[in-house]
């Protein structure tokens, strides 16, 4: 199966893979494998088990996309999931961590959105696993197979500024990526659930978001009701829910197309009369993800703005 080389984004072009390591993709390839394999890896999460987490996203769905017919959409989709972070008994003082993981074949509509498709392996994180129809899959931690000698690339670009030309920077063969981990994963699959041996085929890997995903957008708004007065319309601006009712009724008894900009608070529950367990549950472990994932300041501000609504009322 042949491939073509394609020019895509950098790694940290996104907000999202910035602020977590663990949806920070770094690198893919692509290669035969034994007699009628291929062979796909990805690595993501720079600098695992040191400064980031040594773990999968619980929530990501990582997936190796294949364009099988020149269209420049996914026909086939390799999708892996990941789940809660465990411990192994019986390997080492303190165990390892593992995580459940499950790769499904998706073929057609499910290729290109959602989890679905059938499921080709499941097992844990940190070993190979065998699935079915010759399917093998590693997902773990593994050493950065990048290399590159920082300080020598940052003397080298100076040199020219003082007149110099410097390829000795690199003689001492420092190597900045030197004991850092990445977490990976690797399958090996007959060709043949790819597509046509003999075709070409285009390839790419994505990571999303699935389950609880952030939310919402902060946006710094305009004045409203000043650009619709500033239109001829009539414009008003509601701040505070005692002003609501005098703003509408301004704006019905208007002769002509009116504007009411109203506030409000992002963050504001609609709690229903009677909560269930359920309920409850959800979201405590949406406050629970939310703090390991470095969102506190989102809870923080969520209870202000509950506190503040409980004394209006």
């Amino acid at each position: 199966m042949k491939g073509h080389l394609k020019l895509m984004s950098h790694h940290f072009d996104t907000a999202i893979a910035r602020e977590d390591p663990q949806l920070n993709l770094l690198d893919f390839y692509l290669f035969r494998g034994q007699p009628g394999t291929t062979v796909m890896a990805m690595t993501v999460n720079p600098n695992a088990g040191t400064q980031a987490p040594d773990t999968f996203h619980e929530e990501g769905m990582y997936a190796f996309r294949f364009d099988v017919n020149d269209d420049a959409h996914e026909e086939v989709t390799f999708k892996i999931r990941f789940g809660e972070v465990g411990q192994a008994e019986g390997e080492g003082p303190e165990g390892r961590r593992v995580q459940t993981l499950e790769v499904r074949r998706a073929t057609g509509r499910d290729a290109a959105e959602g989890t679905e498709g059938e499921v080709l392996a499941s097992g844990t994180t940190g070993r190979i696993v065998a699935g079915d129809a010759g399917a093998r899959i590693f997902a773990g931690l593994a050493p950065d197979l990048f290399a590159a000698n920082r300080t020598g690339i940052d003397a080298f670009r100076a040199a020219p500024a003082a007149g110099k030309f410097a390829p000795g920077v690199f003689h001492d063969g420092a190597n900045y990526f030197q004991n850092r981990n990445v977490t990976a994963i690797v399958m090996e699959v007959p060709t043949q659930l790819i597509g046509d041996p003999a075709a070409t085929a285009r390839a790419w890997i994505t990571v999303s978001l699935c389950g609880h995903a952030p939310y919402g957008t902060d946006l710094d708004n305009p004045d409203f009701a000043g650009m619709a007065k500033s239109a001829g319309l009539f414009g008003a601006t509601v701040a505070k829910a005692d002003e609501l009712e005098d703003a509408l009724r301004a704006a019905f008894g208007h002769d002509g197309p009116a504007l009411v900009d109203v506030h409000t608070a992002r963050q504001e529950l609609a709690l229903p009369p009677k909560l269930t367990c359920g309920q409850i549950k959800g979201f405590s472990l949406y406050a629970t993800r939310t703090i390991l994932s470095g969102g506190g300041e989102e809870l923080v501000e969520l209870a202000k703005t509950n506190l503040r609504e409980l004394a209006a009322e």
